[in-house]
């Protein structure tokens, strides 16, 4: 008997600490919050596919507020395309990369828009590498069609060079002068070396892969 009631003791915690309510975030435009000092998360909002709705917000954790649709109103006239995946800030700037869109916008810390980027294949990341030279990754449209990580110089807004890479390539890390790079259709992580651009390793993981990460002592 006391068994049970030791377990129904340790339930009725458990249920109590699970119910407890939280504080719901405050929802604002642009402008008309005043965001903390420190670090901030942004939010990719995809959209609807197929309807150019794909929006940026960010999320103050020290005052729980969220920006809703910040690069919209950082930029009235002009609209952020057709699916967001993800952003890179790199030289205090936002890179938007736009799937289906086929571009990358580039963003001032404000977000309001710099420059764009397009001639992509379907873009899905970019990694910064090094002296304005940035790796892009791309879906791949289909099983059949070949694909590539495509360089980007980010000074002139240009795509200068390809890496054939078949597979939808996906996260990138940069590491020990080399870009590791994931995909959803191989099972393996991919090594290319920034100084050449070429491929020079395989590594074979057992599955397909979406997102690598570095830790704080570089591995």
């Amino acid at each position: 008997m006391y068994f049970i009631k030791n377990i129904t003791l340790i339930l009725l915690i458990v249920f109590s600490l699970s119910c407890r309510k939280d504080t719901p975030p405050v929802l604002a435009q642009q402008g008309s919050v005043s965001l903390s000092a420190g670090k901030h998360l942004l939010i990719c909002d995809e959209g609807n596919f197929g309807q150019s709705n794909a929006a940026v917000s960010i999320y103050d954790p020290l005052s729980n507020a969220v920006v809703v649709s910040a690069f919209a109103a950082s930029n009235p006239n002009y609209t952020l395309g057709d699916v967001v995946q993800s952003i890179s800030k790199i030289d205090g700037n936002y890179y938007l990369v736009v799937n289906h869109s086929g571009n990358i916008g580039g963003c001032n810390g404000n977000f309001v828009r710099t420059k764009t980027i397009s001639g992509f294949i379907s873009p899905r990341y970019i990694q910064y590498v090094y002296n304005g030279k940035a790796y892009v990754s791309n879906l791949q449209l289909s099983n059949t069609t070949p694909n590539y990580i495509q360089i980007v110089d980010i000074s002139t807004n240009t795509i200068s060079k390809t890496i054939r890479l078949d597979g939808w390539t996906e996260g990138m890390q940069l590491a020990n002068g080399n870009v590791y790079v994931c995909n959803q259709r191989k099972n393996y992580v991919y090594v290319i070396n920034t100084q050449t651009d070429v491929l020079t390793d395989s590594i074979n993981v057992g599955a397909t892969s979406a997102y690598i990460v570095k830790d704080e002592n570089g591995k």
